[in-house]
Order: structure tokens, then sequence, then C-alpha cells
């Protein structure tokens, strides 16, 4: 009987139902697993057009779904979720939740799938989104399994049982693939869910590695199976999970040499990447105890060691490092110097790398200004002269307040040597569990309220009157400290960098994102290399929360920036503004920051107040003397700073030819508001430059941009390509309007403006081409007289004739304000 046939001709909920009934009441056998999934389609389209809802055939569609395929019935009820009524809606996150607890576990685990990895994609893109397409619906109805963290939990538990079953095929000599496990747990850990990944799957196979040589087999299998660019978030929550740092050798092996993985475990975790304390701690200690277990010579501990003593006693790349990172890398080194006091006490010749290494940057810190980092260079100068094997008195001793941050930092030196399970003689690096949670200390965070206590000095009864101020001196410059290191201002881009990336720290963002315009004005030869990063940076920050009110600190570090280089960030607003890499209103902001920085560059333009006329004496003289043999007063030149940058902004906006495929005619079918803005923008960017040097050259490319946009069914861009070329118009060239050149522009802007003032059906846009047209029809006359006679007495521009006037800025503004995109002239 063809199953599917009878489906579709059923007409009523009566007829459906007992079909349904005698399909599962024959057995799988008489149906194939593809065929299940097509009649449970056509029953869901079937009783979405009865409208009687799936009450009662939530035991037969339960039934069809267990013997359909999983991936077509997983499809299937999110597409109907998401195009069914609101009444249906109930019923299909019932049988979704059911899909994901009873009929989803024995898909994953038992892993029937082909070895084919497109076969993998569709089903791994389709769980790793199943939340995210879900959610909406569940504010009707809330499943708990359905939502993030509980269905990836649930996933990766299959995941770890298919795992079993690996494990006894294996023990019967059976060969097995993890291709597909991989996979789905390397876009877990993607999309974010790796700690889901490690809490549910990676930490209870650990536990069975420790007796289990085929578990850490497969545990190995599946890592290199994983994509190399999910190993970083794995690993990292790893560190930070994992109780005993051996245990990683379980994961990624005892052969670290490819060289990404490589790259990530000595470089990335030490030196490019910031762990909040006290995970910092936890995390650089396993590191430390995965290299000491890798090789039984302890060769890779060796080089980690020599690269961490290096790294800090580099003197250039100190002044480069945040206070953040500063303290990370000393902690790491101090970390590792304990271990090699306890566990390698006899290697003279490591011990004298790292004090040779270490030396430069112990000198470099005791000139720093800020007190903690000399305190902490003082500390390590201690500890690692004291590993030396040298007298007492040859030892580094500095004189300073033992103070919660140098006890917390020598205490880092604590660890215990332990045999080493397999290997008599060896020793191995063991830490306390309750030496974590001493990082806890009010040291190791920020201080934001209370009073610093003074230290309690047991020898303060012997000190005499004199120095009774002490403690209270004591007390304001801890404080400060602290105050500074929570607080300070960075005094580099590149701190300033760290703390606007830094999404954790909020309030870190903040002071860089207020001190950013400060540094890039000082520091001008330096930001010319991290422009384009800054302007990513800036562009993406969301302005929420405590960053809610730092509107104008961005804005004005955009303008600071596109101030001191415009070339670079000229190139980086004419690409990003045709593109779709940013929203709407980022793109708008872009625009504004180019009116804004071309604005200011040309407001020397007679302000005779911001020339320097001489000396204050001279200044005087020359306003008490009056002059009876000068009919004119003395007049002095004044500085256009925009002469030199015009170009770099105006081009770039128009660098792209206009074709069907350009961005540009994109721009104009599908967002007339921002193209609209586009063209005012090059119309205020020309009327700043009408009296450069090079300002014809930059009309003619203008014109010939603005003009295939003269038909545009908004208003606005029309009124807006109108006003750019009444700008443009006036600084044409004199060749360009001359009788030795081709007349074909100049016709056909006079036909398009009659067409305009006469056919539009927008008044406004009528009565701007008629402004258009008289002052062009002069403008020409004009010039084509000069060209023709030299000693007329006017020139080409002169503002001074009655018949006509010269459009100006506030002529563009209120052409503008006839859109309804006013908001552009605002600011």
């Amino acid at each position: 009987m063809d199953y599917i046939t009878a489906v579709t001709t059923c007409d009523s909920a009566k007829d459906l139902y007992a079909v349904l009934d005698k399909l599962l009441s024959e057995g799988p056998e008489s149906v194939r697993e593809r065929d299940y999934a097509l009649v449970l389609q056509e029953a869901l389209e079937k009783l979405s057009s009865f409208a009687c809802g799936l009450s009662d055939f939530i035991p037969h569609l339960k039934h069809l779904l267990r013997l359909a395929d999983t991936q077509d019935s997983l499809r299937l009820l999110i597409s109907l979720l998401r195009n069914g009524s609101r009444t249906v809606i109930f019923d299909v996150l019932n049988l979704l939740e059911y899909h994901v607890l009873h009929v989803l576990p024995t898909f994953i685990s038992l892993g029937i799938l082909s070895n084919e990895a497109d076969d993998w994609a569709d089903v791994i893109k389709l769980l790793g989104s199943l939340p995210d397409r879900v959610t909406p619906y569940m504010l009707i109805d809330y499943r708990e399994v359905l939502s993030g963290k509980k269905f990836f939990d649930h996933v990766c538990c299959s995941v770890l049982n298919g795992l079993h079953r690996k494990h006894l095929a294996l023990s019967e000599n059976r060969s097995v693939s993890l291709h597909f496990y991989g996979s789905l747990v390397g876009k877990f850990c993607l999309i974010g869910q790796e700690k889901a990944v490690v809490r549910s799957l990676i930490l209870p196979a650990l536990q069975k590695c420790e007796a289990n040589f085929v578990w850490r087999r497969l545990l190995q299998t599946l890592f290199k199976h994983i994509p190399h660019r999910a190993h970083e978030p794995l690993i990292v929550e790893l560190l930070s999970a994992v109780e005993d740092g051996r245990q990683m050798v379980f994961v990624v092996g005892y052969d670290i040499s490819e060289p990404q993985l490589s790259r990530l475990l000595t470089k990335t975790i030490f030196f490019n990447k910031y762990f909040p304390p006290p995970k910092d701690v936890h995390i650089f200690r396993a590191v430390l105890q995965l290299f000491w277990a890798l090789n039984q010579d302890r060769s890779a501990f060796k080089e980690v060691l020599i690269s961490l003593a290096g790294a800090w006693g580099n003197s250039c790349a100190h002044r480069f490092l945040a206070v953040e990172y500063e303290m990370s890398l000393t902690k790491a080194l101090i970390l590792a110097a304990g271990v090699l006091r306890e566990c390698l006490p006899c290697d003279a010749e490591l011990k004298q790398k790292v004090l040779v290494a270490v030396l430069p940057g112990v000198e470099k810190r005791l000139k720093s200004t800020d007190s903690r980092t000399r305190r902490s260079g003082m500390v390590v100068g201690e500890i690692v002269t004291k590993l030396v094997d040298i007298t007492p008195e040859a030892a580094l001793k500095f004189e300073y307040v033992d103070s919660d941050d140098t006890k917390y930092l020598k205490s880092l030196m604590e660890c215990r040597a332990v045999e080493s399970v397999g290997f008599p003689g060896s020793k191995q690096p063991v830490w306390t569990i309750k030496t974590i949670d001493e990082e806890n200390a009010p040291v190791a965070e920020p201080v934001t309220q209370g009073a610093v206590k003074p230290l309690e000095d047991p020898l303060s009864e012997a000190v005499d009157s004199d120095d009774d101020l002490v403690p209270y001196s004591n007390t304001v410059s801890r404080t400060s400290v602290k105050t500074k290191l929570s607080l300070g201002r960075p005094q580099y881009l590149q701190d300033c960098y760290d703390g606007l990336i830094n999404k954790e720290d909020p309030a870190r963002r903040k002071v860089c994102l207020e001190s950013l315009a400060g540094l890039l004005e000082k520091q001008k030869d330096t930001a010319e290399f991290m422009v384009d990063n800054f302007l990513q940076v800036l562009y993406s920050i969301e302005l929420e929360g405590s960053l809610a009110d730092c509107s104008a600190d961005r804005s004005t570090a955009l303008i600071r920036i596109a101030l001191d280089h415009p070339k670079i960030s000229g190139c980086f607003y004419g690409k990003e503004v045709r593109m779709n890499n940013y929203g709407l209103g980022a793109r708008l902001e872009m625009l504004q920051v180019i009116r804004a920085a071309a604005n200011e560059l040309s407001h020397s333009v007679g302000d005779v107040t911001a020339i320097e006329t001489g000396t204050p004496l001279e200044s005087t003289v020359d306003g008490k003397t009056r002059r009876f043999a000068s009919a004119t007063k003395i007049s002095h030149g004044m500085k256009h700073r925009f002469v030199n940058f015009a170009r770099f902004y105006i081009m770039p906006l128009i660098s792209t030819g206009y074709t069907p495929r350009t961005p540009v005619f994109l721009l104009q079918q599908e967002d007339a508001m921002l193209l609209s803005h586009l063209v005012q923008t090059l119309t205020l960017l020309m009327h700043y430059a009408e009296k450069l040097p090079e300002t014809p050259g930059l009309c003619l490319r203008v014109i010939e941009y603005v003009w295939d946009l003269k038909d545009h069914h908004d208003p606005a861009v029309k009124q807006a390509v109108l006003v750019c070329l009444a700008v443009c118009v006036q600084a044409v060239p004199l060749d360009f309007t001359s009788a030795n050149k081709d007349f074909g522009f100049i016709d056909q802007l006079r036909q398009y403006l009659s067409d305009v003032k006469s056919f539009d059906p927008n008044s406004k846009c009528a009565e701007l081409a008629s402004q258009v047209q008289k002052m062009l029809d002069h403008t020409i006359s004009s010039k084509i007289i000069l060209f023709s006679g030299p000693k007329q007495s006017f020139s080409a521009l002169d503002i001074n004739r009655r018949d006509w006037k010269p459009v100006t800025l506030e002529d563009v503004k209120r052409i503008s304000s006839l859109s309804n995109y006013s908001t552009f002239w605002r600011s």
C-alpha cells in the first residue's frame, strides 16, 4: 500500500487517523526510513490544512519520529514551527522536545552517518543553530531542554555515550571513526559553547583515562579531528577547568609539534592572552604541568622557561606592555621559577640562563614610574638571583615595604615536588587547591571602596617620634597606587588598544576610550601604524551600559584620527561607507566624522584672530597707529589647512566606478538616505575646497560621479545632486567651458535642469533646478567673456555682482532641510 498517496488523499482528520493507525500497526519493515519522513511531512501538512490541532495525533506523530530519518524529521519540525499558526506551536514544541530527548541521542550515539564530510555539514549546522531558531517561539511554551545551555549539554552527553560505544567497538577489535564527533565538537566551540563541551564531555571522559589507555587514544583521536580554529577556545577552557595540568596529555597527546597547537601553548597563552585573576594563575600552572609531563628530560619545560625569561627581560617589549599584561607575565615567570627551584635544583646551567635573561628586565623596571611595576621587578630580581648557588650577600636585596602585593607574588614560588608515577627518581610539580583560592585576596582585585589600612610594623614601638607620619604617608601612597592600577589612564596607544578590545572589563574600556583622543594627538607617529585597528574597534564598540555616556569621547577620537591621518582614514571611510560591513548608523556617523574634520580644517579661513601677527607689542602698535598715506589696511595671509587634505577625503568616496555590479549601484537601489548623505557630504567638501588650486580637477570627478544619480527616484537624492552640481559648476575649469572644448556636458546639464523644472512632480526639486539653471547660465557666460577678454575687471566667480550669487553653506543647509532627512545638519 502506498501510504504517502493515502495520506495525501485523506479528506478529514478521521481518515488520516485511520491511515496512520494502519501504517504503524504493520511494523517498521513495511515502509522505508525515507518514506516515513515523507509520510510525516504529508500528515503534518494535512493537519495544518484541517485546522484541527495536533493533540489527538501526538502518539502517532511521536511513533513516526522514531521511525523516520532523524535529519529530515528535525528539519521538518523546525520548518513547521516557523510557518505554523499560533495554535500549532505548542504541539510542535512538544514534538520537538520529544525528538531532542529520545530520538536525537540515539542518532548521535550510534553515529549512523557516512564517512563523507558533506553529509555531516548540514546536520552539524542544524544542531548548532537549533536553540537560536527555537528560542523566539518558546515565549509561548518554555522547554528547558531546547534552551541553549541545556541543549548543548544534552548533545555533548550523547556524544559521550557515542564514545562509550566506540570504546566497546575497539575492545572487540573493530575499527571506528570519530570524524563526525570532532566536527560537531569543533562547531560547538566556535559558536561559544566550549564550556558545555568541557563540562559535559571532556571532563567526564578524563576520569576514565586515568586507568584506561583506550580512552586516552579515543580522546586524542577526537582532538585531532577537531578543526584547528576551534583549538584555542577549547584548550583555554579546559586549562581553566582541569585540576591537574598533566591530564591535558590525555587530550593533546605527547606530541605538540603541530605548528598551530605549539604556537597556542607556547606563545598565545603567555604573551597574547589576558586572563583575569585567579584564572590566570590556574591556567599558567596547568600549562607548566603539561609541558613538564610531555617528556622525561623536561626539554619542553626548559624551552618555555627560557622563552618566558627572555620575554620578561626584553627591555624594548617592556615599554609597550600594559600593566595587566606585565603582571600576568610576571606571575607566569615566578611560577616557572618555583618549579625550577623545587623540581630541578641541580640544573645550574639552566638557572644561569634564566638569570642572564631576566636581569635586563629588572633594570628597566627599576626605572619605571609605576610603583607596582618597580616592586614586581624587585621581587623577580630577588627570586631569580636566589636560584643561583651564590652567597646570601651576593643575592639582590631591595628595600621596599613588604606589602600584600609582594607577599602574593612571593607565594607563587611555593610548589611541592612529588615523585613521578612511572619515572623513578624524577619529580613533578604539584600545587595545592587552596593556593588558588588565595588569589582572591583583595590585592588581586582592584580596590573600589574603603580605605587601605596601613601595615602594622612590629618594630613600630622602637621608632622615635619623628617618624609618626610614616603610616599616614604609606596609606595615601598605597591607596593612590591601587586606584591608579584599577582606573589609571593608559600611557601608550598599545595599552589603550588592548583595553578597548577587552570586553570583559567595561571600566577599563571606558578609561581607554576617554584617553584615546589625547594619546592620538601626542603619539602621532605610533598612531599611523594603528589607524585601521582603532577605526575598526571604535566602530564595533556598542555604547551601552557603562559606555552609554562615551559617545562624545568616541567622536572626538574619530575626528582626531581623520585630522591627523587623512589619507588612511579617508581610504577606510571611502570603502566602508559603500559596503555593508557596518550598520546604517555607523555609516552615517562615518560621513559625519568626515564633515566635522573638514569643517575644523577649514575653520581657520577668515579667522584673523588665529593668525600670529608678531609679538604683543607689535600688535598693539599696529592697532594704535593711524595710517594716512594708505587707503587700505595691510592684509595678513591666512593658512587654509584643508588645502593638503581635500583630495584624501573626496577621492576615496568617489573612487569606485558606477556599474550595475558596484556597491554604488546597490546603494542607489537600497538606501536612499545614506546615498543622499553621501552626496551632501561631497557637496560640503567641495564647498570648503572651492578656493584650492586642485579644486577644478576634483569638481570634474565629483560631477562625473553624481551625474549617474541625477534620475534617482527619491527626491532627497535628486535635491542633493542638484545642490552638488550648483556648488561644483562654479569651480569647473575654464577650458571646460571654452569654445575649444566639447559643450556636450553643458548642453546635457541644461536639458536636465529644464526637464526637472518642467516635469518633476516635486515642487522643491523644480524650484532648485530653476535656481541652478540661472546660476549656470551666468557662470558660463562670465567664463566665456573672461576667456575671450582677459582684461575684464570681473572674475569668473565674482561675488560682488548683483544679478547672481554663488551657492553658500546656508543655501546647502536650506536645500537639505527640504528632504525628510534633515538630521544631516543637526551636528
